[in-house]
């Protein structure tokens, strides 16, 4: 039956109506079974413009920031079905954000890395500081603080719920909103003092959701986005002028990263499995005293987030009193993927991003010995319940030198520091 147009006017405002009463599981449901592209231009529009504004604060650039918004709706597009905390899209698509944002200045971000790491630099004052790079700042440790504490700050402060919207959408009290976002700014504002801001952090933290809010993105940008979202999701060719070159290489530089992080963690269970196997009882960060763990994840400051960690009922006092810090070891060139202790507790074994592993006496902090020889990023170490040798994992065959390579996996001696086998 043929019908007027402005029957199919109401129409539309009734669905679309109704389509804004769903929660962001539903809307998600209806994305991934229905590739439904209403229900993730609902999606757009109710994280968006946090969304660009954390790509605009990063990248500092209206033009770079429209890309990199693109490809984080495009990455939702993708992983929409594998998002385990459906109540924190927000949180959950904040982190793509910044990711997304941090990979198109990564030549950038290297070069003001290798300018901090010249002897004699001191930390920016406060008056040396722009409202853009401290936003940065700012964001760039946020983007550290656990999920735990992230998504409240995230919903109130980045996208103007409150509170009570916030405790409805993560189904709490508003009482443990309050406090969850109170000890997240807390924890935030003791990032940015560390990274040297001093004081400004403080003024930082107190300023920085008021600050924020900014205009949304162009509604052209938001319709192209979920178009091409959609024919993504229903496996079909992206029309010419939806999204740029650029936007697909990154969109698949964000996935790649993400499948490489994910897939870290099932490596190293692989290694443990293996070594195993072959008679290697693995101590280190598996060992059975608690001291050791607490040692183990002090060791990957700045990086760690384990203070950010929620609070377990009854414990929050005792776990303060055994993670206190006893050292900050420096020398990697680049990010700390895993570390492990010998079972004497004596050596502290560090594997990095810059492909090498540092040997440490736990006594005295200082470096006794740097092993190269693996061609990519070292992502798992393990000592053998001797103490005699050290594994070492590269990620099999996702390694860059090709499959079933024979720089996966390497054991080393421990008296020597050579390699035995691999």
């Amino acid at each position: 039956m043929v019908t007027s147009p402005i029957v199919r006017l109401l129409r539309r405002v009734a669905e679309g109506h109704g389509i804004k009463q769903l929660t962001d599981l539903e809307l998600l449901g209806r994305f991934t079974l229905q590739h439904d592209e209403e229900a993730f231009l609902a999606l757009m529009r109710r994280h968006g413009s946090m969304v660009f504004d954390v790509c605009r604060n990063v990248l500092g650039n209206e033009s770079d920031a429209e890309d990199a918004f693109q490809a984080t709706f495009l990455v939702l597009a993708q992983k929409a079905g594998a998002i385990r905390k459906p109540e924190s899209v927000g949180s959950w698509l904040y982190g793509v954000a910044y990711r997304t944002a941090h990979k198109a200045r990564a030549d950038t971000v290297r070069r003001q890395r290798c300018e901090a790491r010249v002897p004699g630099q001191t930390p920016p004052r406060a008056s040396d500081l722009t409202w853009a790079e401290a936003q940065q700042i700012l964001h760039d440790e946020l983007s550290r603080v656990s999920d735990y504490y992230r998504t409240p700050l995230v919903a109130c402060y980045l996208e103007g719920k409150t509170q009570d919207e916030a405790a409805a959408l993560l189904g709490v009290s508003k009482a443990t909103v309050r406090n969850r976002l109170e000890r997240g700014r807390t924890l935030l504002r003791q990032r940015l003092v560390r990274r040297g801001l001093g004081s400004v952090a403080v003024l930082a933290t107190a300023a920085w959701p008021l600050a924020a809010a900014s205009s949304p993105p162009r509604s052209v940008l938001v319709a192209s986005t979920a178009k091409a979202a959609q024919l993504v999701s229903a496996g079909q060719t992206v029309v010419a002028g939806l999204i740029s070159a650029r936007v697909t290489a990154l969109t698949q530089e964000v996935l790649t990263t993400m499948f490489l992080t994910k897939l870290k963690t099932t490596t190293a269970a692989l290694l443990i499995a293996g070594l195993l196997a072959g008679g290697l009882l693995l101590s280190g960060v598996l060992s059975a005293d608690p001291s050791t763990t607490a040692h183990a994840a002090q060791a990957q400051q700045p990086t760690d987030q384990s203070q950010d960690q929620a609070p377990e009922k009854g414990t929050a006092k005792k776990g303060r009193e055994k993670l206190k810090l006893r050292a900050t070891l420096e020398g990697h060139g680049k990010a700390v993927q895993d570390v492990a202790f010998s079972p004497d507790g004596r050596l502290l074994a560090s594997a990095s991003a810059d492909q090498t592993i540092k040997i440490w006496d736990t006594a005295t902090g200082k470096e006794v010995k740097t092993l190269v020889g693996h061609p990519d990023v070292v992502i798992a170490l393990a000592f053998s319940s001797d103490g005699k040798s050290l594994a070492s994992s590269t990620g099999g065959h996702f390694s860059t030198r090709g499959a079933g390579g024979p720089d996966a996996v390497k054991i080393w001696d421990v008296s020597t520091w050579r390699k035995k086998s691999h």
